[in-house]
C-alpha cells in the first residue's frame, strides 16, 4: 500500500476522484470507467484515499501484520546516518507524497545533525493540500531547530510537481524520497515511463531514494493485506463506496460495503498481492454498459513486490543506476541517480584514490602492470566502449587491456597491447585522462541513456568495469600497505614470499591433530537456475551471468559450515601445522607454484623475525593475526583446498550450484556471510553457460578466461562496489592467485 498522495498521483490526469454521492470529475469518471470495462472489473486506487480511507490507512500502518510502514522506517533509522552521505550539503529533499512525515523527519534530522537544522531544505508534493499542511505540521514538531522558511509546499501531481521544484531550485540538487513502495502500485511499463519523466524534468543531477517491499513468504504476505483486525478489508471496502457512489444513484447498491466479499490472493508469477471484491448479489447496472453480476470479482488494488533483480531491471530499462542500496529480507531501500552522475562519483572515487597514492610507478603485484597503467585503462575504455565511432589515438591503444598472465608461466597471456618502454608520466596520464572525459561529456551519449538502449548499456558498461577495477586497486594497495610496512623500522620481516627457514616456526603440532569441527548444517537437495536473463529485465549484467536456463541445475544434499575459515583458523594451518610445507595436502601444481616461490603464508600477511604475523589492508593499515582472528581468512584457492586436506573428513570447496542453493528462500539455515566478508570461493571451473552468447560490445571480457584454469568466485567483498555485488555475478580467478580477497567454508557430502 502507498500513502494518500501517491495514490493520487496514479490518477493520471492528476485530477481528484469525486466525493461520495456527487458524480466523479471527467477525468477520474473516464479512469473508472475503464478500469469497470475491463475484464477483469478494476478500480483506480486513487478512490481508496478519501479522508475515511486515509484514517484507515494510518491505522493499517499501525497493525502487527502490517510490516512494510514499520520496516521502512527501521532501516530509514538504523541507516539514516549512511543515506546522509549521498546527500551532499546544499540539496533539496524532495518527498512524494506526505502523509504523516514520520519516516522523512528521520533523514532530515540526521542531515541536521552534520549539517545543522538552518541547511536543511525540504519540499513536499503532494496532490492534497490539506496532506502538505499536515505534513508540514509534523516536520516542525519532529525536526527541532528546522526554520519553517525552509519547508516548501508543492500541490501538484508527482512529475509536474518535481518539475517546479526544479524551477524553484535551478541550483540545486534534488534528493526525491519516493517511500512507502508506492512503486508497486504502477505496472512495470508505467513505473519505466514515471521515472524517465521525472528523471526529464528534474535533471542529471536527480537522485531517487526508492522504497520497495520485496517478494517473500506468502503466508507473511497474505497476513500483511488480511489482518485479523479487519482493517485492511474496511479499508478497500471504503474505496469502493468511494468509487460507486462517484457514479450517482445507479450505483447505489454497489455502494454498500455489505455488498461484497473481500478476498486477497498472492500472485506468485508476477510476485504481487491482488485485493479483490466478490459481489454477493447482482448489483446490475452501475453505469452505462457495466453490470456487475452476484459472484463477479473487482480487482481494487495491487501491490507488487520486488526482487534484487527486478528493482535492477527496474532501474536499467528507466535510464537509471542502483548507486547504493540497503536490504533486509522483507524491504529493500535503493539509490537511483542518473548515469552521468553514476560515472561521475566513479571518476571522482577513481582521482580520490589516485591522489592518496605517493607512486603512481609502483608496481605490488608482479603479474599486473603498475597502478599507472588502471588510471590510464578506464579512461580509454570508457571511450572506446562509449565513443565507438571515434578513431583510437595511440594512448588509448596503450591503455585498452591489462594483463591476466597464466600463474604458473606468465610467459602465457592473452591478447593485450605491447608493454611500452616507459610507462606516460603522470603529468601525461592526467591531461589524456582529462581529455578523454571532456569528449565523453560533450559526446551527447550520457543524454541519450535515458532513452537509448546502445547508450545506457555502453555507460553502465564503462561504470561496471571502473568499479570492478577499483577493487582490484584494493588488492594491490593491500600488497603496497604489506610493502611499506616490512621496509618500514624495525621491521626485520619476513614477506610471504621469502624462504619458510627464515620464519621461526613453533614446533610441529602432533601428527593426527587437526582443527575443531566445523559447525555445519545440512542442505537438503534442490533444483537452481544459475543464470539470469540478460535482455535487461534483470539490470545489466555481463554476459557469463545468463542466459536464464531453461531448465535448472539439480543439487545433491549436502553439509556446509556456518561460518567460513577464520584468521585464527588458518593460522593454526600455516604456522603450527606448517601446512604450507607439506606436499601430502596440495596439489601437485599448487605445490610446485607456492613452495618454488617460497610462499609460506597468504599474500595479504607476513610475518617477523620472532614469529609475530600480521595482517594489511588496503586503507594502509597494518595488524596483528590477533586482533582480526575471528574475520575470515582472504587466501586463494589451492590455499583453500590445501587447509581442505588438511581438515579431512572429507572436506572440499563448496560448488556454484551449492551456493546458489544457500541463496535460496528456503533456505534458512543461518549460514554467516555468504554474501560479503570476502568472495566465496567455489570449485566450479569458470565456463560458459549453456545458451551463451559473448557480448558483441566486449566479446573477449570471458570467452578468453574460458581455459580450464579460472574459477567461480560468488558474493562480494567488503571492498565491492554495491552495483555489483549481486547474486548473479560470476568472479572468476585462477585457484593459484593469491592476490584477491576471497574467503571459503568447508563442505562435506551428505552420506
Amino acid at each position: 500500500m502507498a500513502s494518500t498522495a501517491a495514490m493520487e498521483a496514479l490518477d493520471l490526469d492528476g485530477k481528484a476522484p469525486g466525493t461520495e454521492g456527487q458524480p466523479a470529475a471527467e477525468g477520474a469518471y473516464s479512469g473508472l470507467l475503464d478500469g469497470l470495462r475491463q475484464t477483469p472489473k478494476q478500480l483506480p486506487c486513487s478512490y481508496l484515499y478519501d479522508e475515511a480511507g486515509s484514517e484507515l490507512y494510518e491505522r493499517i500502518t499501525e497493525l502487527p501484520e502490517y510490516y512494510p510502514f514499520r520496516t521502512e522506517k527501521e532501516l530509514l533509522s538504523q541507516h539514516a546516518r549512511d543515506i546522509c552521505t549521498y546527500i551532499p550539503a546544499g540539496s533539496i529533499v524532495v518527498e512524494l507524497g506526505c502523509g504523516s512525515a514520520q519516516k522523512t523527519g528521520i533523514l532530515l534530522n540526521a542531515l541536521a545533525a552534520r549539517d545543522g537544522a538552518a541547511a536543511v531544505r525540504f519540499a513536499g508534493v503532494d496532490c492534497s493540500g490539506a496532506a502538505l499542511a499536515w505534513a508540514k505540521g509534523a516536520l516542525l514538531d519532529s525536526c527541532p531547530g528546522l526554520p519553517e522558511g525552509n519547508i516548501e509546499l508543492v500541490c501538484a501531481e508527482y512529475t509536474d510537481g518535481i518539475a517546479e521544484c526544479r524551477r524553484r531550485f535551478p541550483g540545486h540538487r534534488l534528493t526525491v524520497l519516493w517511500l512507502g513502495s508506492s512503486v508497486g502500485n504502477l505496472a512495470p511499463q508505467d513505473a519505466v515511463h514515471f521515472f524517465r519523466t521525472m528523471a526529464a524534468g528534474a535533471g542529471s543531477d536527480l537522485q531517487v531514494l526508492l522504497c520497495a517491499d520485496l517478494w517473500k513468504d506468502k503466508a507473511v504476505l497474505h497476513a500483511a493485506y488480511c489482518d485479523s483486525q479487519g482493517v485492511t478489508e474496511a479499508f478497500i471496502k471504503n474505496g469502493v463506496a468511494h468509487a460507486f457512489g462517484s457514479l450517482g444513484p445507479s450505483a447505489a447498491a454497489a455502494a454498500d460495503p455489505t455488498s461484497w466479499d473481500y478476498e486477497v490472493d498472492v500472485n506468485a508469477e508476477h510476485t504481487q498481492v491482488e485485493m479483490w471484491l466478490r459481489a454477493r448479489l447482482d448489483l446490475g447496472h452501475v453505469a452505462p454498459g457495466v453490470a456487475i453480476e452476484a459472484g463477479e470479482r473487482v480487482l481494487v488494488e495491487v501491490s507488487r513486490k520486488f526482487t534484487a533483480p527486478k528493482l535492477a531491471g527496474l532501474a536499467y530499462q528507466s535510464g537509471l543506476y542502483i548507486q547504493a542500496h540497503w536490504r533486509t529480507p522483507l524491504y529493500s531501500m535503493q539509490l537511483l541517480v542518473s548515469p552521468v552522475e553514476a560515472l561521475r562519483r566513479c571518476w571522482a572515487d577513481m582521482d580520490a584514490l589516485f591522489g592518496r597514492l605517493p607512486d603512481w610507478s609502483a608496481h605490488p603485484i608482479d603479474v599486473r602492470h603498475p597502478f599507472c597503467f588502471y588510471y590510464g585503462h578506464l579512461a580509454s575504455f570508457d571511450k572506446l566502449k562509449m565513443l565507438p565511432n571515434v578513431p583510437p589515438s595511440a594512448l588509448d591503444v596503450t591503455f585498452s587491456r591489462g594483463i591476466d598472465p597464466d600463474v604458473e608461466d606468465p610467459s602465457k597471456c592473452h591478447d593485450h597491447p605491447a608493454v611500452p618502454p616507459t610507462w606516460p608520466s603522470k603529468q601525461q596520464l592526467l591531461a589524456y585522462v582529462a581529455d578523454v572525459r571532456q569528449q565523453v561529456l560533450e559526446s551527447g551519449v550520457l543524454e541519450r541513456c535515458g532513452s537509448e538502449r546502445a547508450a545506457m548499456r555502453s555507460c553502465v558498461l564503462s561504470i561496471e568495469h571502473q568499479r570492478m577495477h577499483l577493487e582490484t586497486l584494493a588488492y594491490m594497495l593491500a600488497q603496497k600497505t604489506k610493502a611499506d610496512f616490512l621496509a618500514g623500522p624495525q621491521r626485520p620481516a619476513t614477506p610471504c614470499g621469502s624462504p619458510t627457514a627464515s620464519i621461526p616456526l613453533p614446533p610441529p603440532m602432533p601428527q593426527g591433530i587437526k582443527p575443531p569441527p566445523a559447525t555445519t548444517v545440512a542442505v537438503a537437495e534442490g533444483a537452481v537456475d544459475l543464470g539470469v536473463p540478460t535482455d535487461g529485465s534483470a539490470g545489466f549484467v555481463w554476459d557469463n551471468e545468463g542466459p536464464e536456463s531453461p531448465s535448472a541445475t539439480e543439487v545433491a544434499p549436502f553439509r556446509v559450515a556456518t561460518s567460513p575459515v577464520t584468521i585464527g583458523e588458518y593460522h593454526v594451518f600455516a604456522m603450527a601445522a606448517r601446512g604450507y610445507e607439506r606436499a601430502d595436502l596440495w596439489a601437485p601444481a599448487d605445490f610446485a607454484q607456492f613452495h618454488g616461490k617460497g610462499q609460506v603464508l597468504p599474500a595479504t600477511w607476513s610475518a617477523d623475525s620472532s614469529g609475530r604475523v600480521f595482517v594489511h589492508w588496503p586503507n594502509g593499515s597494518s595488524c596483528s593475526w590477533r586482533d582480526v582472528e575471528d574475520e575470515p581468512v582472504l587466501c586463494s584457492l589451492a590455499e583453500a583446498s590445501a587447509y581442505c586436506a588438511w581438515a579431512g573428513d572429507g572436506a572440499r570447496i563448496m560448488s556454484e550450484p551449492e551456493y546458489v542453493r544457500l541463496l535460496q528462500p528456503d533456505v534458512a539455515y543461518g549460514v554467516e556471510k555468504l554474501r560479503g566478508s570476502g568472495w566465496e570461493w567455489t570449485s566450479t571451473v569458470f565456463a560458459p553457460l549453456p545458451g551463451f552468447s559473448p557480448m558483441p560490445d566486449y566479446p573477449e571480457y570471458s570467452t578468453d578466461f574460458f581455459d580450464d584454469k579460472h574459477f567461480v568466485l560468488r558474493g562480494a567483498s567488503d571492498v565491492t562496489h554495491q552495483a555489483v555485488a549481486r547474486d548473479s555475478f560470476r568472479n572468476f580467478y585462477q585457484r593459484a592467485y593469491p592476490y584477491v580477497f576471497a574467503k571459503f567454508r568447508l563442505t562435506f557430502d551428505t552420506t
